[in-house]
């Protein structure tokens, strides 16, 4: 039998299909799927959940991808006053950035970040994508952060920020920026780590800056090194704008590709369990919601008139994230769900 498409009716199956989601963060997604099903119409609907495996009694945030241009009422679902602004800023860049070498682009379709604050869901924040040359260095970042000012505190310089500046030098422009507006004065970079020289410039990175505060990271990027590209590993830096003298948050994240099954691949177990040296408790309750995913549907209905149309709809690990600071390491997962509606006309 075909589902009702959408948002909503993709939470509503994985519900069923598995009960590592709660009453309570369903109906919390829920709420806000059904907001967002009157506003957007597409074929293809992508939302996803982030497990906390370090307080597992923590309800779980929720996330949803889509073009973010196009949602008819944005107060509707959180969005920032200065929304109208910032798109705006996004238009103007591109204009400017269409001729420059080497250059980058900025797409529409992103991420919505939503945390759980009591019984129903915020926005929190928005992850800006961003596609760029590697060689895109700060003079492309000075053009980007004028069109993301808007979204910070007014006496925050994104161009001057010491943290910012050596995360460009290292890395060149993030993947993904995240505007976390509803969490204070925060900026999320996020840049991929997909080959050998990739993360030995992490390795340059941690030892130029100096993280001693944090003395476990070091054999962290060290084991990294070790088990290689093989764990499609990832940077997220956590910047508070509001305190130039901390240093940001650091977390990796693994995207290592095959994780379809419902056991963890032995390089992403190893370095879990023996470099980050994750507590048992935490492997154990990643463990468990392994253990529903993946699962899937494919459904068919002929229609002499419409076509056949098929509906398939999957639910898989994304990718896990381990955050370092100097007294824990905790462990995070996120579980995306993907729902595909074709029509082959006869």
């Amino acid at each position: 039998m075909l589902h009702a498409k959408g948002y909503t009716a993709l939470i509503n199956w994985f519900s069923a299909q598995s009960p590592i989601l709660s009453h309570d963060a369903k109906e919390a997604a829920c709420a806000v799927a059904i907001i967002l099903d009157k506003q957007w119409s597409a074929s293809i609907y992508t939302c996803g959940f982030e497990f906390h495996h370090y307080q597992s009694s923590r309800h779980p945030d929720f996330l949803v991808f889509g073009d973010t241009t196009k949602i008819s009422n944005p107060n509707s679902i959180g969005y920032p006053p200065w929304w109208s602004t910032y798109e705006n800023n996004i238009i103007s860049l591109k204009n400017k950035i269409s001729d420059l070498t080497p250059s980058f682009s900025i797409p529409s379709d992103n991420w919505l970040e939503f945390d759980m604050k009591e019984s129903s869901l915020i926005l929190a924040g928005i992850w800006q994508g961003v596609v760029s040359n590697p060689n895109c260095c700060l003079e492309q970042w000075s053009l980007l952060s004028q069109a993301l000012a808007c979204g910070f505190n007014p006496d925050s310089d994104l161009q001057t920020s010491l943290h910012i500046r050596n995360f460009i030098n290292f890395f060149s422009l993030p993947n993904q920026v995240g505007m976390m507006f509803n969490r204070g004065n925060f900026i999320k970079l996020m840049v991929p780590l997909f080959g050998y020289d990739e993360i030995r410039r992490l390795k340059n990175y941690i030892e130029a800056l100096g993280f001693k505060h944090i003395p476990r990271l070091k054999p962290i990027i060290d084991g990294l090194i070790e088990i290689g590209p093989i764990l499609r590993p990832a940077i997220s830096i956590d910047i508070d704008l509001n305190d130039t003298s901390s240093f940001p948050m650091v977390a990796l994240e693994i995207h290592q590709k095959k994780q379809k099954g419902r056991n963890m691949q032995p390089e992403t177990s190893k370095f879990l369990e023996y470099v980050c040296k994750i507590d048992s408790s935490q492997i154990s309750d990643l463990n468990n919601c392994l253990t529903y995913l993946p699962s899937g549907l494919r459904s068919r209905r002929l229609d002499f008139a419409e076509g056949l149309s098929i509906q398939t709809r999957t639910a898989e690990l994304n990718h896990l994230k381990v955050s370092i600071s100097s007294n824990a390491v905790r462990l995070k997962s996120y579980v995306r769900l993907v729902e595909h509606n074709h029509v082959d006309h006869l």
